[in-house]
C-alpha cells in the first residue's frame, strides 16, 4: 500500500515535470524536440512507476537489505578477530560503519595506511561539528565494493588497523 501510494505522488510530481519540461524546451526549440526530450523524462517514471506496481522495486530493495546486512556482520566479525582494538559501530540498516581507533592512533596515519593497501576510508573528524569532537575514528563505507573484491577490501583494511593496534 505504501509503495502505490509512494508510485502515485512520484506519478503526479512527474506529471508536473513533463509539462514544465514541456514548456521550457518549446522556448528554446521545435515542438517535435519538446515533446521528445519530454517524453524521455516521462519514460523513466513510467519505468519506476511500474517497478514499484509489479513489485520489484520491494524485492531489489529486501535483497539489498539482507546483502548489506551480510556485508556488515563479515566486516564486524574480521575486524573484532583481526583488530580486536578497535570498535565498530553503526546501525544495521546502513552502508556506514564507524571505527573507533584507538587512542595512541590518528586518522591520518590509518588512513595511509589503508590507502598504501588500496582501501580508501575517510576520517569521522571531517564529518564533526566544532565542540563535538571526539576521539580518532573512520567512517568505513561497505556497500561499494563488488561482491568478488569485498572480502579482500575487509582483509586489506584488517591488515591496516591491526598494523599498530
Amino acid at each position: 500500500m505504501v509503495s502505490r501510494a509512494f508510485a502515485w505522488v512520484e506519478g503526479l510530481n512527474d506529471q508536473i515535470y513533463f509539462f514544465y519540461h514541456l514548456l521550457e524546451k518549446r522556448r528554446d526549440g521545435t515542438v517535435e524536440e519538446s515533446l521528445r526530450h519530454t517524453l524521455r523524462i516521462a519514460g523513466r517514471a513510467i519505468v519506476f512507476a511500474t517497478l514499484i506496481n509489479a513489485g520489484g522495486y520491494d524485492r531489489q530493495i529486501r535483497k539489498s537489505r539482507l546483502v548489506y546486512r551480510r556485508r556488515r556482520d563479515r566486516l564486524f566479525s574480521a575486524l573484532s578477530r583481526e583488530a580486536p582494538a578497535v570498535r565498530l559501530t553503526g546501525i544495521a540498516a546502513g552502508l556506514h560503519a564507524v571505527a573507533d581507533l584507538p587512542a595512541h592512533e590518528t586518522e591520518a596515519e590509518v588512513i595511509s595506511r589503508a590507502a598504501r593497501r588500496g582501501v580508501a576510508v575517510e576520517g569521522l573528524g571531517s564529518y564533526t561539528v566544532a565542540g563535538h569532537e571526539r576521539g580518532p575514528a573512520l567512517v568505513v563505507g561497505y556497500g561499494r565494493p563488488a561482491e568478488h573484491a569485498f572480502t579482500t577490501a575487509v582483509g586489506r583494511l584488517c591488515a591496516a588497523l591491526a598494523e599498530s593496534a
